[in-house]
């Protein structure tokens, strides 16, 4: 019998391809068509109100992309963790179907077009749960939790859109703090490893009583956020979370990050995850809305933004055995979408706001321009490892004139 699969094709060997392809396709077609409908331009009429489609497919559509490239590769480590490639493509296809069915909201009934939606999230939790459930890593089996979570947010979300609950938009506000807390879980797991990896030297510092405490404060504050929305306990708990970030951070940084941008863009990254923070913090003390409201794209446009595209082109570099050195387009691309978080969270004068979106807009697009224009060459080409995880050795250089070493991998 011939069990050869029906997809035997480079773009789904391993499943991150796939998904990161996906992700950077997405990413660029939202916020066009986003725009577009904003200013008028373009009318559509979708299953979703046009700020909550927009805010939805950046954190369950885009996000849950990039996430999913991420974990096929978390996965692929795993003994017999891998995936085969008609299964990535059963799951690629369930994802588009979730953005596309709904533009068809005249023709398809809404429960429907949520429901399209809400299974690609379990589909993913099912398959994670059953590879890595008995997995002794802690981190991993909590990924299926996570996934479980984001699933009920998103579950919620479409139950206040078909009004069957009244939540005051907690669906929305639930699936960006899951999406803080586990980046903050990720990085981690990640940043101090490849910060001692890369730099020859480095050590970063770490203390397991002192990471509980730090996600503890953190988790207490999204849940400040999502019951309380302002006041002073959220401010305390929110600039707690801020402090304790910002040294984790510090604890872990070494001078010549900036010199790496795949380094620099991961810590900028949890930069901004820790001024999300410092957002609330503000919001609550202040008791103002706005204040809070800042925090949603210091936390999805900076931090979930900038962590997943950083992941993802170290990952695509690294799986495709090239080089652990970016590109000049890339730190472009990585500078372009600080620039578009800056521009949506400095406090501006009224008649500046217009500008300061349309920079925020097409600096966002020139960055996953320039990121899907550099790497989908190397996800639609064949492996040169036959689709497996290894990674290639990792060789120290030592500058001619002293200093620390800079490793890079071959």
């Amino acid at each position: 019998m011939n069990e050869k699969p029906v997809f035997a094709y480079p773009l789904f060997a391993g499943g991150h391809k796939a998904f990161f392809l996906l992700a950077g396709l997405f990413a660029l077609g939202l916020a066009a068509v986003w725009n577009a409908v904003s200013r008028g331009g373009l009318h559509l009429s979708l299953y979703y109100p046009v700020d909550q489609w927009h805010s939805h497919e950046l954190v369950l559509g885009y996000a849950a992309a990039a996430a999913s490239g991420l974990l096929f590769y978390f996965l692929g480590k795993q003994p017999g963790g891998g995936v085969c490639a008609d299964r990535v493509a059963s799951l690629s296809l369930l994802w588009l179907y979730g953005r596309l069915t709904p533009f068809y909201a005249g023709l398809l009934p809404a429960p429907l077009i949520a429901l399209v939606d809400w299974l690609y999230l379990p589909a993913l939790t099912a398959l994670y749960a059953k590879a890595l459930w008995r997995s002794t890593d802690v981190g991993g089996r909590a990924l299926p939790l996570l996934l479980a979570a984001f699933s009920a947010a998103n579950g919620l979300w479409h139950a206040e859109l078909l009004g069957w609950l009244r939540l005051d938009g907690l669906g929305q506000k639930l699936a960006v703090a899951l999406w803080a807390i586990g980046g903050l879980g990720w990085l981690g797991r990640v940043l101090p490893n490849y910060t001692e990896r890369t730099l020859g030297g480095a050590m970063c510092l770490r203390n397991p009583a002192f990471e509980w405490v730090n996600l503890g404060l953190s988790a207490a504050a999204l849940g400040a956020w999502l019951v309380l929305g302002a006041g002073p306990w959220l401010g305390a708990l929110a600039a707690a979370a801020a402090l304790s970030n910002v040294g984790r951070l510090a604890g872990w940084f070494d001078s010549r990050v900036v010199y790496l941008p795949l380094l620099w863009v991961l810590f900028s990254g949890y930069l901004w995850l820790s001024l999300g923070f410092g957002f609330l913090a503000g919001g609550g003390f202040a008791a103002s809305e706005f204040a809070s409201a800042l925090a949603t794209p210091a936390f999805t446009i900076g931090g979930l933004g900038l962590l997943s595209i950083g992941l993802m082109a170290r990952l695509s570099l690294s799986l495709g055995g090239r080089s652990l050195r970016a590109p000049a387009y890339l730190s472009w691309a990585f500078g372009l979408l600080n620039v578009s978080v800056l521009a949506l969270v400095c406090p501006l004068p009224p008649f500046w706001l217009d500008a300061a979106r349309y920079i925020a807009v097409y600096a966002w697009l020139t960055a996953f321009a320039l990121f899907v224009y550099g790497f989908w060459p190397l996800w639609l080409a064949s492996s040169p490892s036959g689709a497996s995880y290894e990674i290639p050795e990792i060789r120290e250089i030592r500058p001619r004139s002293g200093g620390g070493r800079i490793s890079r991998r071959n």
